[in-house]
């Protein structure tokens, strides 16, 4: 089961069989790698989320379907269980993994270029770090190869600012969360940081 955070995923149809005149009725639960949890998993960021949908009392055979908005973590990996139990007590479970892609996106850098020491006694600047994150849908226009018209939801996006090489500047400038623009608008987001350096010459 595939699904692209902020989009609708895959939809995924779960069927058991039973003799004739039995009843079953189905739950679902949920891992991330700890305890199951009963429900579906959903951060809460944007409207909608995953269902599970099917009738109740289904008798002989029954069929449920799990579909919806991926609202979720891209870093983690869900396993879906979905147990399905007759009125004679007896059960089965199916457990169906959820792989959340991260949408895509572009980052631009939008913070201090150059940065003074307070005074000529002191040896250390401080520079303010931020970065601005937009959806593809934003950031490209329809003719482009990557551009898709679901947008995802920017704001489970991470910054991490590096230096030239590539290596993070700072143990505490990694994976940041980021801040909406506009609360109204998911496309479109920053992240900031501040970072002391004591070199005369600082390349990001």
């Amino acid at each position: 089961m595939d699904g692209v955070i902020g989009q609708p995923v895959d939809p995924v149809t779960i069927s058991a069989t039973d003799i004739a005149e039995d009843t079953m009725n189905a739950s679902v639960s949920w891992s991330d790698g700890g305890a199951f949890q009963a429900g579906l998993p959903d951060a809460l960021t944007i409207a909608g989320g995953l269902t599970f949908q099917g009738d109740t009392d289904q008798v002989g055979t029954g069929t449920w379907t799990i579909s919806g908005i991926a609202d979720l973590d891209p870093s983690r990996d869900y396993t879906l269980r979905v147990t399905v139990t007759d009125e004679d007590g007896g059960s089965g479970t199916e457990d169906i993994v959820l792989l959340v892609d991260p949408e895509d996106a572009r980052s631009t850098y939008a913070g201090q270029y150059f940065v003074s020491t307070p005074s000529i006694r002191s040896s250390e600047a401080t520079i303010e770090l931020r970065a601005t994150v937009v959806d593809i849908t934003t950031a490209v226009d329809s003719s482009h190869a990557e551009w898709d018209d679901e947008a995802g939801q920017i704001s489970q996006a991470r910054v991490t600012f590096v230096d030239a090489s590539g290596d993070p500047i700072a143990a505490d400038a990694v994976r940041l969360p980021v801040t909406l623009v506009d609360p109204a608008d998911r496309r479109m987001a920053e992240g900031q940081a501040s970072f002391s350096s004591r070199s005369a010459y600082q390349r990001l």
